[in-house]
Order: C-alpha cells, then sequence, then structure tokens
C-alpha cells in the first residue's frame, strides 16, 4: 500500500469511526474502490488510531473512572463483556464478513433506521445498570462492517431514555476497551515481519487527527439534537452499494 491510499484510509476511519456511519463499512467499500486489501490488523491499527483521539478528548474522564466515578468503570465493564464474547465466538464469520459489499449496504440500511429513530429522543435518564447492559448488547451488533458502532450505542441509550450528553460520553469511554480488545487479539500470533509497517502508522497517525475534529463535530451536533440527519446518509450509502 502507497503512503498516499494509507492517509485516505486513515482519514476515512477517522471521519467514519465517530459519526455514526460506521467506519468499517466504509473502509470495506474504499479498500474495494483502491482495489487494495491491507488485511483486518491495518483495519484495527486505524481504530487505535481513533482510539488515541477518544483518550485526548475525554482523558479527565478516563482519569475519574479510577478515581471518583467508579460506578461508571463497573458500568463500561459489565457493557463491555457481549462484545468480547460476540468477537470471540464469531470471529471467522464476522471476518468473512468484510468481503461482502451487499452485507455492508443492507448494514447500513439498518443503521440509518436505528439513528433515525432518535429523532425525538430528549431522555432524562441517567445511563444504570439496565440502560448499560443493553447498549453493550447493541455494541456486539456493531461487529458486522455497517453497523456503526458509535450510531447504534447512542441511538440506544437515547431511544432508552439516557440524556444525549451521556449516551455520547458512555459511548465514546465504551469504544476504548472494545478497541484494544479487538487490537489484542489480532496481534496475538501475527509475525511482525508480516506487517507493513510505514503505511500502517501513516493511517494511524492520520485516524488520530482527523478522529479528533470528528469527535469535536459530533459532540456539537447530538448538543443540537440533530443526530438522526445521520440517517439519512447511512440509507444512501447503503443504497449505493446494493445497486452498485
Amino acid at each position: 500500500m502507497d503512503p498516499l491510499t494509507a492517509v485516505a484510509l486513515g482519514a476515512l476511519q477517522g471521519v467514519t469511526e465517530w459519526l455514526p456511519v460506521s467506519s468499517s463499512g466504509h473502509l470495506v467499500a474504499a479498500q474495494s474502490f483502491f482495489n487494495v486489501a491491507p488485511g483486518v490488523l491495518f483495519d484495527v491499527m486505524l481504530h487505535v488510531g481513533t482510539l488515541l483521539a477518544v483518550i485526548a478528548v475525554f482523558w479527565k474522564d478516563i482519569i475519574q473512572l479510577f478515581t471518583k466515578n467508579h460506578k461508571w468503570l463497573a458500568y463500561l465493564i459489565a457493557a463491555s463483556v457481549p462484545i468480547a464474547i460476540a468477537g470471540f465466538l464469531l470471529h471467522d464469520q464476522i471476518e468473512a464478513m468484510f468481503s461482502s459489499v451487499t452485507t455492508v449496504g443492507i448494514a447500513l440500511l439498518c443503521t440509518g433506521l436505528i439513528l433515525f429513530m432518535t429523532r425525538n429522543a430528549n431522555g432524562r435518564q441517567s445511563i444504570g445498570w439496565k440502560n448499560s447492559l443493553l447498549v453493550g448488547v447493541s455494541q456486539a451488533l456493531a461487529l458486522v462492517p455497517g453497523i456503526s458502532r458509535s450510531g447504534i450505542t447512542m441511538s440506544t441509550a437515547m431511544i432508552a431514555g439516557v440524556t444525549r450528553e451521556q449516551a455520547a460520553r458512555f459511548s465514546f469511554l465504551l469504544s476504548i476497551p472494545a478497541v484494544l480488545g479487538a487490537a489484542a487479539f489480532e496481534l496475538i500470533g501475527t509475525p511482525i515481519g508480516t506487517i507493513e509497517w510505514a503505511p500502517t502508522l501513516i493511517g494511524l497517525l492520520t485516524a488520530t487527527i482527523v478522529g479528533f475534529l470528528s469527535i469535536k463535530l459530533l459532540l456539537n451536533v447530538i448538543k443540537k439534537g440533530k443526530f438522526w440527519l445521520f440517517a439519512i446518509y447511512c440509507w444512501a450509502l447503503g443504497l449505493l452499494l446494493l445497486l452498485a
């Protein structure tokens, strides 16, 4: 993979990881367009880049999880269990989906429907045990390329009556163990000599910078109650992929 392609895929990851339009779905489509197959490991490292962006934005919240906000830490641990189990048991099936543009198209239509359901959501609840477990189960569904992780977790929380601010904050923090777990799983047993380090690091750095800007943008959109408008984009792209 040439550096320019790595930058393009890193930027795409940085934008789509946090905007609720499915980064994995866009990467499948983009890799098909560029005719490159960097593998799941490259995709995981791009996710690590966007994870660094989350840490940069929410570092104060992360510190509070271990100093003051122990209840939220427990919620996050509980919500992380479903995706860990699903990822372990269904790893091969999930990886196979990354080669199917049709699967991505259908999943994007589903993501759009979920996002649209938040158009009147203006809850007042805190996250709590029940809602955190609901969000955790929904996050496991985002293993399917085309189902937006940020989109489905935030939407699930908002539809359940959680405030927009808490839904977004919980979703961002929940991404940390999910991405770390996926990265560790892919790195175990991967020969170091098989990794194309130059494009991988270029993509990671690009994803980090663009991801940071995307988080700031999304927080502003959620605050204004316009989150559901991303459904239109997901529907349009999903139909395009199915008809292409």
